[in-house]
């Protein structure tokens, strides 16, 4: 017999009663997750890295998704699919997740090219406040250029991020960024500080293509991402609809959202 935890129970004198108590498993792909699992993530991640984070079948996490709802609408978006795009890649136990598609609404990136005070950050910092499990959530040093330099070498500042969009580096994209994967050392990449690196979900355009939100499979997302164009101070990267590197202007143009964020100790 399997019992609740903190549930009494005495055995008839006859009878041995077997309690066990699961608090936390990964659960189904696609399932729905919500604030009690994402802490109970942060706990497994205290004792767990890399290949022995595992789904409850015993396979891979990478590429799994999982459904969670947002406490208040962002761009149209509360139910959703997130996916996990990374494993102990910003930090030692941790999980990087990703929304599977670009939010429901277009956004415009902000009222200039420049990620820190931009309308795409502001967007992220509002889809943290409404994220279920935003208490597991680890602050990350992301790199970011904040000025376009035409031979694609580029300064780079960290700044603190809970959600942010990804920069072309980490799209495992090399085409449009002020620094090419040549010129992107660990200490001045557009990455986590101190790393370089795309993450292992992102192998081909295949798997770079997104849709504007869940339900759509033909209105694609074009994901902004948090670099700036190399030598266009008006332009932003971004994800093209056939999942290969793009750029387009940061107010005149509207293109999708897709946050991202570390779970981790």
């Amino acid at each position: 017999i399997s019992v609740a935890a903190g549930t009494n129970y005495t055995a008839p004198s006859s009878k041995t009663i077997t309690v066990s108590a699961e608090y936390w498993s990964w659960g189904a792909d696609g399932g729905t997750v919500d604030a009690a699992w994402f802490a109970g993530l942060k706990n497994y991640l205290a004792s767990h890295s890399g290949a022995s984070i595992k789904t409850s079948s015993g396979g891979a996490i990478l590429g799994t998704t999982k459904s969670v709802t947002l406490s208040s609408a962002v761009l149209g978006t509360t139910t959703h699919l997130i996916r996990v795009i990374g494993v102990d890649q910003d930090a030692n136990n941790t999980v990087t997740f990703q929304t599977k598609n670009c939010l429901s609404q277009y956004t415009a990136f902000g009222s200039n090219a420049v990620w820190i005070g931009s309308t795409a950050r502001s967007l992220c910092q509002n889809y943290y406040n409404a994220f279920p499990g935003k208490a597991a959530i680890k602050t990350i040093k992301k790199g970011t250029c904040p000025s376009t330099n035409s031979s694609r070498n580029g300064d780079v500042t960290y700044n603190d991020e809970t959600v942010f969009l990804l920069s072309e580096r980490e799209f495992g994209l090399d085409s449009y960024s002020p620094l090419s994967v040549a010129n992107s050392s660990t200490s001045r990449a557009e990455c986590t500080q101190g790393k370089n690196f795309a993450y292992s979900y992102y192998t081909s355009n295949a798997t770079r293509i997104m849709y504007l939100g869940d339900t759509s499979t033909s209105s694609y997302g074009y994901p902004w991402e948090r670099s700036r164009y190399y030598n266009d101070s008006g332009s932003v990267c971004r994800v093209t609809g056939n999942g290969s590197a793009g750029s387009i202007n940061y107010n005149s143009s509207s293109r999708g959202l897709a946050p991202a964020f570390v779970i981790g100790n």
